[in-house]
């Protein structure tokens, strides 16, 4: 099973049923399966546009939001809204997207 079959469900027995980011390599099956679960899958033009969103969803609703972003940029790019969501505190899971260690050993050999 990975790790999206388990995580979904789990999101889903806490009421979230939205899905803020942009779909990348990283959690496009993700994406896809809670879209075929019915979910709303809210993907803006940009990383930081989600993390607000979520972080406004979380605050009006009282429920937790959900927020992905992708490797490097895009987690930074949440940076603002987690802190907003941290100082309000509003319930956002943010969960940012990494290289597997194998690409990462691949890419740095020819590290100078």
């Amino acid at each position: 099973m990975k790790v999206y079959e388990r995580i979904l469900p789990l999101f889903a027995a806490e009421g979230i049923d939205t899905i803020f980011g942009i779909p990348d390599p990283n959690f496009v099956h993700m994406f896809h399966l809670a879209e075929e679960r019915g979910w709303n899958v809210v993907a803006p033009h940009h990383e930081e546009s989600a993390g607000f969103m979520a972080e406004a969803v979380s605050r009006m609703t009282g429920k937790a939001a959900v927020c992905i972003g992708t490797l490097g940029p895009g987690v930074a790019n949440l940076a603002g809204a987690m802190m907003c969501a941290k100082v309000e505190n509003s319930p956002v899971i943010f969960l940012g997207g990494q290289r597997a260690r194998i690409t990462e050993q691949r890419v740095r050999r020819g590290r100078i």
